[in-house]
């Protein structure tokens, strides 16, 4: 169908940096090389691609790039994510890790008793991501941090730049800058990545809960990790697939989107291709932040009847 273009469009993507979807295995480390460098390169090609969690732990208060653990080149570089292997922005921050092929572990979390994220911090939310012991609690700041620290590292910066602070929600977008960048581009980044997050991720889960199946399909995920025994994994799934197919009608509701959910994501989607224009990507030539958030999210729908439609 016409309608459901622009969606299949983005849905059908894969990343092309040599980097295939490993899925979330908690506690394993990806075996990527890690390769960091600016979002852009020549064979960094990713087809056209068609929330919020606030930060808790502050970045360190610096004077320039050093001051900040991993930022120097040669320095080591040790993530590890905290997600849940269905959540949009969760996907997101996975999305820019492999597209630069940085290695990580993954700890997936158990959304009923989030025993291994209360090991770590008050915080309740996910992602968090800890990157050489910073902890960084929201997709987009993780997002950020992450490539204003491989700038730093591939020498895109000036020696001694400082780096912006992305732990205040109004700044998670913030990137650093390096001579040659064009400010209106970076600003029209920013915009969409921020669109992602309050327009596009909005649609997602009134429709992955939008049906009592669809509900249940969402959480079967859960029978694939250790969240105890069998019973417990049960309940966990239906108390998930009963609260989620309750709460995605009100969540509709307050978005404002169309009575046909599906219609609202299919739009929200066909905006984001108009947007990209005859580009290869939102980035132009290459692919952005923009493209990377927006792929991300939509790979959290993989193999769900939204994904499908």
């Amino acid at each position: 169908m016409l309608r459901t273009r622009p969606l299949v469009a983005a849905a059908a993507l894969t990343l092309r940096t040599g980097v295939r979807y490993h899925g979330p295995i908690a506690s394993r480390a990806l075996s990527q090389r890690n390769e960091p460098g600016p979002i852009g390169g020549a064979t960094a090609r990713l087809p056209l691609i068609a929330s919020r969690c606030l930060v808790s732990t502050p970045t360190p208060r610096m004077s320039g790039a050093a001051a900040v653990p991993g930022a120097a080149p040669g320095d080591p570089m040790d993530v590890t994510l905290y997600q849940y292997e269905t959540c949009p922005f969760c996907n997101k921050a996975r999305a820019f890790l492999d597209f630069q092929k940085i290695p990580y572990n993954v700890v997936e979390v158990n959304p009923m008793t989030k025993k291994a994220l209360k090991k770590l911090t008050d915080y309740s939310k996910v992602p968090v991501c800890v990157v050489n012991g910073v902890q960084i609690n929201d997709s987009s700041s993780i997002i950020s941090y992450l490539h204003n620290l491989l700038r730093s590292r591939s020498g895109a910066v000036a020696e001694g730049t400082p780096l912006p602070d992305v732990t205040a929600e109004e700044r998670r977008y913030d990137v650093v800058t390096a001579a040659g960048d064009d400010p209106a581009a970076l600003e029209r980044e920013r915009e969409w990545r921020a669109w992602v997050d309050d327009r596009f991720v909005r649609c997602v889960a009134p429709n992955i809960y939008r049906t009592w199946a669809e509900s249940r399909q969402a959480f079967d995920y859960m029978t694939k990790y250790d969240y105890g025994s069998r019973l417990q994994k049960e309940v966990a799934r239906s108390f998930g697939t009963i609260f989620m197919y309750l709460v995605a009608p009100r969540l509709a509701k307050r978005y404002k989107l169309k009575a046909d959910v599906r219609e609202s994501l299919y739009e929200a989607a066909g905006e984001f291709v108009a947007s990209v224009g005859e580009e290869p990507f939102h980035g132009g030539t290459n692919a952005n932040l923009a493209d990377l958030a927006m792929f991300g999210v939509i790979r959290s729908v993989e193999g769900l009847d939204t994904h499908r439609d």
